[in-house]
């Protein structure tokens, strides 16, 4: 159920796996990736510091309506490019990605695939498709958007819609997530509620679908921010024992019902994510729970938002080297992002297509020459002629003077 009125959401939401250690991509087979907890903290920390530069650029393209962003989606596309660039424009990916992040999600809640599409396959390196061997090939865009919509469980049917013609490569991920509950809300109590929303700048009241329930909940109030963390099923066991593992969705509330949601945003994910860890450990306790229903959609053009942060050379025809993907000159024409997330008395669902499309470098355009003015306004001469096979003149003829010679002076 979509909320009645387009309202600012005041809170920050973030679907987190706590055990990403065990996590694999789900298209060609790959070993396990086991991270030591070190290794573990130090990816989460570069993770949390590129959503911290990504949310600031994707707030402001959204002018104050609610949006969503997958930050694996966009490292993983970011990387797959990044692994058939050279020079200063692979340089540039590099300074905002490492060669290495957490691994993809692959098990009953959680779920990755990475598509890959070709519209000339012989000009494609070899060696760059050994190096993206966790992408499926897809035979054709038609092929690629089906995939998508069969990931996503129908969440997203459009995946392809804005792929220009002419596109030569095209790398997406596909994200999916869906989860019950540990506790499920009871339907019976959701009502309708005032929600306080902020609509360009200033608070507006509305009625939203709300959410009721009385459990223990993991939560911590620390300053002006409220934290709570609600746990899912890990679709093998109901893990409402296991409170320091599985999946939460992790909710911040400032204090103030009219501060922008920001101030959440920037407390979740300071110092390293020291917040969540703090949230993750902090007891449970019996709480009076009042959450929206949610039906939230983003659409991303994150084209603009790479460039403010450093990452130029490749969406631009004349500086981009993507030389180790083919042997043609290559730019990256459009990088884009569709997200949604659905959340009800049951569980939460979600699903993102983060897509690179490469476009052929056109060839340098002539100078603009100077036209040649020719004026008919006096007597000529014409013919029809058939080109060739066999060449012939179909009539010829002689203007002279259109009549102007019949009328009266």
């Amino acid at each position: 159920m979509k909320n009645k009125h387009p309202l600012k959401t005041a809170i920050f939401i973030a679907v987190w796996p706590m055990l990403i250690s065990g996590c694999v991509s789900t298209s060609p087979a790959k070993p396990v990736v086991t991270l030591t907890p070190e290794e573990n903290a130090k990816l989460f920390a570069e993770q949390t510091a590129r959503f911290s530069a990504i949310m600031p650029k994707l707030r402001q393209q959204s002018e104050g309506k609610d949006f969503l962003v997958s930050e694996t989606g966009i490292s993983k596309i970011l990387d797959a490019v990044a692994l058939g660039a050279a020079g200063e424009s692979e340089q540039q990916i590099r300074s905002f990605i490492s060669d290495k992040q957490l691994p993809l999600g692959n098990d009953k809640v959680y779920k990755n695939a990475n598509l890959m599409y070709f519209a000339n396959k012989k000009i494609i390196r070899k060696d760059y498709l050994k190096a993206l061997s966790d992408f499926v090939v897809e035979d054709s865009l038609k092929a690629m958007n089906k995939k998508i919509s069969k990931l996503t469980d129908g969440m997203i049917t459009d995946g392809m819609s804005n792929v220009p013609p002419g596109a030569s490569v095209v790398l997406s991920n596909v994200m999916a997530f869906n989860a019950k509950w540990a506790s499920p809300f009871n339907e019976a109590l959701t009502q309708d509620k005032d929600f306080t929303a902020r609509c360009q700048g200033q608070p507006k009241v509305g009625k939203v679908a709300t959410m009721h329930d009385q459990d223990k909940i993991t939560y911590l109030k620390d300053g002006d921010v409220t934290a709570i963390a609600l746990a899912f099923t890990d679709g093998y066991r109901l893990i409402a024992l296991a409170f320091t593992d599985g999946y939460r969705l992790l909710i911040a509330l400032p204090a103030d019902k009219h501060a922008s949601p920001d101030v959440a945003t920037q407390w979740l994910l300071a110092d390293k994510g020291k917040h969540i860890d703090a949230l993750m450990q902090a007891p449970r306790k019996k709480v009076l729970l009042s959450l929206p229903k949610l039906n939230l959609s983003s659409e991303h053009n994150l084209i603009g938002a790479m460039r403010q942060l450093g990452i130029t050379d490749i969406f631009d025809d004349k500086t981009a080297n993507l030389s180790k993907v083919s042997s043609e000159s290559l730019f990256v024409g459009l990088f884009e992002q569709k997200i949604k997330l659905q959340a009800d008395e049951k569980g939460a669902k979600a699903a993102a297509v983060t897509t690179a499309v490469m476009l052929l470098t056109a060839a340098p355009p002539e100078p603009p020459s100077k036209p040649v003015v020719v004026d008919v306004d006096h007597p000529f001469a014409f013919a029809v002629i058939k080109a060739n096979n066999p060449r012939q003149i179909v009539l010829a003829g002689e203007v002279n003077s259109l009549g102007v010679c019949d009328t009266p002076k």
